[in-house]
């Protein structure tokens, strides 16, 4: 290293006599010996600062420094400070001046160290001078260490009055590290009294790397011209304000400003700072390197004023940006000037690295448009994260409220944290460590991409959306890794034409890369599929069974939602079926032949289908309508083995058929499945039924068992002559992954031919008891939860048939997103609530008048029975009223209630109940012992009506309205304390007081005609309603009211006619019994309170109406007279009424006047009215 050739420190000129080389005395000046040498470490050193130096030939002599040759540091130097001129022989010209180029070049592997400051002077140039900029550029591939300040502009250099030059530093050496601060002196003309002139700074990092380890500093030193350099040079805009810091303003060249202080920039009005200039390749690093906050600049940085922005106002704010060191990195706010770009604006990549990223301090939108690479711990703040291309985190990162948008490849071997924002991923997906969304928070895949989970966890969606940002339809894939997918209990996913999924292989039975999770909580469901929307490949669905008692070893409805015979299967073009040989995975199955999970033979089968039209036969289980299943298919295609129509379980049955989409199969519960089953009689836990297949989506025609080739319903009137033998009901299955709302079944298969019947079956747990919703009416069986209305991803049903033509279709609006789980609001209908949960009245709908009586055996066991009444209903048994009682699967407790033709229904919807009713109920058990009677609800059913249950075996009754049960005894050997000649429900009217019309008037008043009537014992039930005769003598309603308990009612006809208005009240007892008031008229007039008398209809063809106004008239004693214009009395005569008509259609046409008198003569009032044909 070359430190120094002097004994003191000396000031040495840069001469460039005869080479480039600074370790060439020849090619410097010692302006001390003013003799040349090699300056050192205490020396300063200048470069084009001086114009002239002298030198000894013999004397002192002054010679001129032409610098035609710049300095080029070949070996490690040191020097006290460095400063730079801008005196250069050769000026170059440009459009508005000449410009002197200087340099300073440090070689490759070499490093020139600046003790001191390095400083640029500016150029005071002159008045009609056209240098007017100095340019000075430090490069090369080595080293310059600037231990001092870096100035851009010293403080004492003044421009010539109305001058403005620029003193620009362009860094493109390959590591410029300085220590201190960058300091930017713009001066100005203090002779001229300012704002006359500019000596312009400009600081620019083109190459290679700046590191700045304090501040970027500014100063306005003899009050410099605003925007001067602009203002004196046309057409220019590059130079705003005092001065500018900028950084990558050369294009194809990378450069690095890296930032060490934890507040890079003090902030000053109208000097510039850009960290991006449209070089389009350089970095900002910031890295300091203390545990202390860094501020991270934003876009438009509002100034020390806040009125006006200067740091970050072009766009992007940076190229790339890196965050690195241990310093925790504080992102600024988004600008508070509400105009421009906002926020973190990175035109290429983000790399975070190093100390944490708190965005949640300050909460700036981040937008990246290429990649985002993080090492660190990153959380979010509500401002929105948006990259263009790609995100690859090995560390932390965490959502917030705000979305966030990754343009690219996701590539997550860290831990990724989804906030309750959006997260959307338009490219791929990789996920190798630890991916969590949240309940709320949705996440859309919008591109044609890849999606790959290798972790041990998985990625575990709960709202998840599929979407084609335009019309071109993409296709998202799940690949085959380690965790793969899954859609959480609560979960929904949604597809968003014309987007499509492919969740797993293609092939039948292959490999799953999704799984549709589903607990005592919820289960996940695939929301409706509209437009041309698929999700194709295998998937595995899973189904919660409740258990945990013995209660519990029960049947269950299932069905399963993926089929194994399409890719995207739509029944209305091909028929699919199920593989219920899936279900031995995840529970117990068994029957007489093979292919269940239970290998050892069994005497019955654990699981049966359903056929309409088999007689019932109560001689075996499998003899009826029940349809036992022998053996099971565990391959393609999948026929199952099942017991032949009249087959018993012997001999062996023969019949084979595959189980079309929309069937549900009765399947007696004994357990999950594990690796050693066992049929012993246990309480069985609960488990988690899973099938894989082909998702069932898009509309659904139902092909019931055993008829597969037919998309109509069963229904079979010549083997079902009676409703309790179950006409045309059928057992059916949801197809989708996803509940569905029994409302919107019925309504999408009521009308037409192809009609059912509006009553659903299910079956309840642990009571094995069928319960029925009637989706007409609205009406249930059963209070509760209000499931009844829904049926559960995965579970059976039945529907009724009406007529031969009867057909069933599912279509993908009928799902809706409501989770059915043993503790959610509704109750999963597979489970059901202890009987101490049940709310003691459940609102039924509005509108609707009726009760449920409970029948309980203990917490468990227990049936109820809906009771409705409507005045268009019949009492006889309607299919498309009522609900016939389906029992269940040996309940431990029956109770139903008798149409007036003796069926057995569990919906009665019976007429009105305004005479009295007497319903018939039906109750039974399978034990002697106690059991209790109670009113579960009662709604709209008004108090004047008894409700008793009477008990014809012990002559008893009990009001249900104020005693909470009524205890009785069942022995199941007394045919007499059972069935249904027991109890009945009786709905009888309470006895009341006589209705009695007091009085019905009338009177006129200022707002119109008040009517008025007193009424006696009208309770709250009496109707009234006020009518007026019209012109052609019928009386119209204008008021209807109910009897409030009140005796004094009253309403004003504010719309009285001229003359005279009539009037009846017509009132309405409790049984509907109509009678009416005396008539009550009134005259009315338009005459004001201060007028004597009116006269109308005026004119008139034939008759008048005179209406005196009793508010003037003292008595209605007086005398009228009518003249004709001439004078000539035409009528006498004596009246003692306010009111009087005159029949004038024998006058001609003309003028007439009445006359007023009292019964002394004298005046009271006259009257014009006019006569007409």
């Amino acid at each position: 290293m070359l430190n120094s050739n002097s004994a003191s420190a000396a000031i040495y000129d840069w001469l460039g006599a005869t080479s480039s080389d600074v370790t060439v005395a020849s090619n410097w000046s010692d302006e001390t010996t003013h003799a040349g040498g090699v300056p050192g470490s205490g020396d300063d050193v200048y470069i084009g600062v001086n114009s002239t130096y002298q030198y000894y030939s013999g004397t002192l002599k002054t010679g001129n420094i032409n610098l035609t040759t710049m300095p080029v540091v070949t070996a490690n130097t040191t020097w006290k400070s460095l400063t730079f001129g801008y005196n250069v022989k050769t000026l170059t010209s440009y459009t508005y001046g000449t410009m002197a180029n200087l340099s300073l070049t440090v070689n490759s592997s070499v490093t020139l160290t600046v003790t001191g400051n390095v400083t640029q002077n500016h150029n005071p140039s002159a008045a009609a001078s056209p240098f007017n900029y100095v340019t000075t550029t430090i490069e090369g591939a080595g080293t310059l260490l600037c231990q001092g300040n870096f100035l851009v502009g010293d403080v004492t250099t003044q421009p010539s009055n109305t001058v403005a030059d620029v003193s620009k530093v362009a860094l493109q050496i390959n590591q410029l590290t300085i220590t201190g601060n960058v300091i930017l002196n713009s001066n100005g003309n203090n002779a001229s009294g300012g704002n006359a002139g500019i000596c312009y700074p400009l600081f620019s990092v083109e190459k290679g790397t700046t590191t700045l380890l304090k501040q970027i500093t500014f100063a306005k030193n003899n009050n410099p011209l605003y925007n001067g350099y602009d203002i004196y040079n046309p057409g220019q805009s590059g130079y705003p304000g005092y001065g500018e810091v900028t950084a990558d303003n050369t294009s194809g060249s990378a450069s690095t400003f890296e930032l060490q202080y934890k507040q890079p920039i003090v902030l000053a009005d109208n000097f510039y700072v850009y960290f991006e200039y449209g070089g389009n390749s350089g970095t900002v690093l910031y890295d300091d390197p203390n545990a202390e906050n860094q501020t991270i600049y934003t876009a438009n940085e509002p100034s020390v004023t806040t009125t006006a922005t200067y740091i970050n106002i072009t766009s992007p704010s940076y190229y790339n940006l890196t965050f690195s060191g241990p310093s925790p990195k504080v992102v600024d706010k988004n600008s508070p000037l509400g105009s421009g770009t906002q926020g973190l604006v990175v035109g290429n990549n983000w790399t975070t690295s190093g100390g944490v990223v708190n965005l949640s301090i300050n909460n700036p939108t981040i937008t990246v448009g290429g990649g985002w690479t993080n090492s660190t711990t990153v959380t979010q703040g509500t401002g929105s994260i948006t990259t263009g291309g790609f995100v690859t985190n090995s560390a932390t990162i965490t959502g917030s409220t705000a979305t966030i948008t990754v343009g690219g490849l996701f590539t997550n071997s860290g831990i990724f944290t989804c906030g309750t924002g959006s997260v959307t991923y338009e490219g791929g997906y990789t996920n190798s460590a630890n991916f969590t969304a949240t309940t709320t928070g949705m996440i859309y895949f919008t591109g044609t991409q890849t999606l790959l989970d290798n972790s041990t966890a998985g990625t575990t969606f709960y709202k998840v959306t599929f979407n084609s940002p335009g019309s071109t339809a993409t296709t998202a894939t799940m690949t085959a890794g380690i965790g793969n997918f899954t859609l959480a209990n609560t979960g929904v996913l949604t597809m968003v034409s014309p987007a499509q999924l492919v969740a797993g292989s293609t092939t039948v039975g292959g490999a799953t890369y999704l799984t549709l999770i589903s607990n005592g909580v919820g289960t996940a469901s695939i929301a409706p599929i509209s437009g041309t929307s698929t999700i194709s490949g295998n998937v595995k669905v899973q189904r919660y069974i409740p258990g945990g008692s013995a209660a519990y070893r029960s049947y269950r409805l299932l069905t399963l939602p993926v089929n194994i015979s399409s890719l995207t299967n739509n029944q209305a073009t091909t028929e699919g079926f199920i593989d219920l040989s899936s279900l031995n995975s995840s529970i117990i199955t068994a029957g007489p032949g093979t292919g269940f999970s239970y290998t050892t033979k069994t005497a019955n089968p654990l699981m049966y289908l359903y056929d309409e039209s088999r007689a019932q036969n109560f001689t075996a289980y499998v003899a009826g309508k029940n349809v036992g299943i022998y053996s099971l298919a565990t391959s393609s295609p999948y026929q199952d083995i099942y017991y032949p129509k009249g087959a018993a379980a012997t001999p062996a049955p023969t019949a084979t058929a595959a189980v079309p989409v929309g069937n549900s199969v009765q399947v007696y519960y004994v357990g999950p499945y594990v690796s050693s089953p066992t049929l012993s009689a246990s309480a069985p836990a609960a488990s988690t039924a899973s099938a894989t297949g082909y998702l069932n989506q898009g509309t659904i025609p139902v092909y019931v068992f055993p008829s597969t080739s037919s998309k109509t319903l069963s229904y079979s009137p010549s083997v079902n002559t009676l409703p309790a033998q179950g006409l045309g009901l059928n057992q059916v299955g949801n197809p989708y992954a996803s509940t569905i709302d029994l409302d919107s079944v019925y309504f999408d298969n009521k009308s037409g031919t192809a009609a059912i019947g509006p009553s659903f079956w299910e079956l309840k747990q642990p009571s094995n008891i069928f319960v029925a919703y009637n989706a007409s009416s609205h009406t249930a069986s059963t209070t509760g939860s209000g499931a009844e209305a829904y049926v559960a991803s995965g579970q059976g049903f039945f529907v009724q048939a009406i007529t031969a033509t009867s057909a069933l279709t599912f279509y993908e609006q009928e799902k809706v997103n409501v989770q059915l789980g043993t503790s959610t609001t509704p109750v999963l209908i597979l489970s059901r609530r202890n009987n101490n949960y049940m709310p003691a009245a459940e609102v039924i709908p509005s509108g609707l008048a009726g009760l449920h009586l409970q029948m309980t055996k203990d917490s468990v066991n227990y049936v109820q029975t809906g009771i409705y009444f409507n005045r268009s209903w019949n009492d006889k048994y309607s299919p498309q009223e009522d609900a016939i009682d389906m029992g269940g699967f040996s309940p431990q407790v029956y109770l139903s209630s008798y149409s007036t033709d003796n069926v057995r229904l569990s919906i009665n919807q019976l007429g009105d109940y305004s005479k009295g009713k007497i319903v018939k109920l039906y109750t039974s058990a399978t034990s002697s012992g106690s059991y209790t009677m109670s009113l579960a609800d009662i709604n709209n059913i008004d108090a004047l009506y008894d409700v008793y249950l009477r008990d014809h075996k012990l002559n008893d009754s009990v009001d249900l309205r104020t005693t909470s049960s009524y205890s009785f005894t069942i022995n199941t050997s007394d045919t007499t304390s059972y069935g249904g000649n027991r109890f009945d429900l009786v709905i009888a009217l309470k006895s009341l007081p006589t209705y009695q019309l007091v009085t019905f008037t009338g009177q006129k008043v200022n707002s119109g005609v008040q009517l008025n009537w007193v009424a006696n014992n009208a309770g709250t039930y009496t109707g009234f309603v006020l009518e007026k005769q019209g012109a052609d003598n019928t009386f119209n309603p204008i008021y209807t009211m109910q009897s409030n308990g009140s005796s004094i009612y009253d309403f004003v006809d504010s719309k009285p006619i001229t003359g005279n208005n009539t009037y009846r009240l017509a009132q309405s007892d409790i049984n509907g019994n109509i009678t009416y008031s005396s008539l009550v008229t009134i005259g009315y007039s338009n005459i004001s309170s201060s007028g004597y008398f009116s006269v109308y209809p005026n004119p008139s063809k034939s008759i008048i109406n005179v209406l005196v106004n009793p508010t003037t008239a003292t008595n209605a004693n007086y005398t009228a007279d009518i003249y004709n214009t001439s004078g000539v009395l035409l009528d006498h005569r004596i009246l003692n009424t306010y009111t009087w008509t005159e029949d004038v259609s024998s006058y001609k046409e003309g003028v007439y006047i009445i006359a007023l008198k009292n019964l002394n003569g004298d005046p009271l009032e006259m009257e014009k009215f006019i006569k007409i044909k």
